[in-house]
């Protein structure tokens, strides 16, 4: 069993404020982008992580999480 790296990162993708969760595991790279639309609060940021962390993992490349 490997180890496992993950990251969300916020950041403003004109026009939009997007999230970026990318996660890296035995080798292999995954990501997925999230569009939020306005400039989302810390509080929505960790809603969002709360109801998506464990489904977002399940995404392949290039996929929009919902």
């Amino acid at each position: 069993m490997g180890c496992a790296h993950s990251r969300f990162t916020v950041l403003f993708e004109g026009p939009f404020w997007i999230g970026l969760y990318e996660r890296e595991e035995n080798g292999l790279y995954a990501a997925c982008k999230v569009t939020f639309g306005a400039e989302p609060s810390d509080a929505e940021v960790y809603a969002f992580l709360n109801r998506h962390w464990g489904r977002s993992e399940e995404r392949r490349v290039g996929k929009e999480c919902r």
